[in-house]
């Protein structure tokens, strides 16, 4: 298996739920041998709750995992992520930290907002891997734009693809 996708069919599965998963992958719960799972490459979840605590042990995947689980894809759709996930997500993913993620989808979490973005961009002003952040529909708001431009002014920055879509940053941000 190289990919997770979990969506809300049969609900959501939370903070606890996606700690529990993400705990499986770096195979370090009770009793767990072998190691990291280090196959999966891709992990999608949609409207499953996620909240900032689920999305700080992802990004703990990203930041510990990095060298041996390689995830290239993240998309967490809907999961009422907020500031202090997007402060995990771009201390995971500063310079120093993961540099196998290639895309971070986190389309139509309303609750990231421009306080999220620029926690996440703080990070991010110094990553030089990823290529694509979609952050469409999240209650963006002009003053994002400044901390957006940072990441973009970064001469070393691989991002190609910035996808702002349905936010309200205007001509001004």
């Amino acid at each position: 298996m190289t990919q997770l996708v979990i969506d809300d069919e049969h609900g959501p599965i939370g903070p606890g739920g996606t700690r529990a998963l993400m705990t499986s992958v770096m195979g370090t719960g009770p009793g767990m041998k072998g190691g990291p799972y280090k196959l999966l490459n891709s992990i999608r979840m949609w409207r499953t709750n996620v909240h900032d605590e689920g999305c700080a042990a992802i990004a703990e995947v990203l930041r510990l995992g990095g060298a041996e689980v390689q995830i290239s894809y993240l998309e967490l759709f809907d999961n009422n992520i907020g500031l202090r996930g997007c402060m995990a997500l771009g201390s995971a993913l500063s310079q120093g930290g993961n540099v196998s993620l290639l895309t971070l989808k986190l389309d139509y979490n309303t609750t990231l907002g421009t306080a999220g973005v620029e926690y996440l961009c703080r990070g991010l002003r110094t990553n030089i891997s990823l290529r694509q952040l979609h952050i469409a529909y999240c209650e963006i708001q002009k003053d994002a734009g400044v901390h957006l431009g940072q990441v973009l002014a970064n001469t070393k920055s691989g991002l190609t693809q910035l996808n702002v879509q349905g936010n309200r940053i205007n001509g001004h941000g």
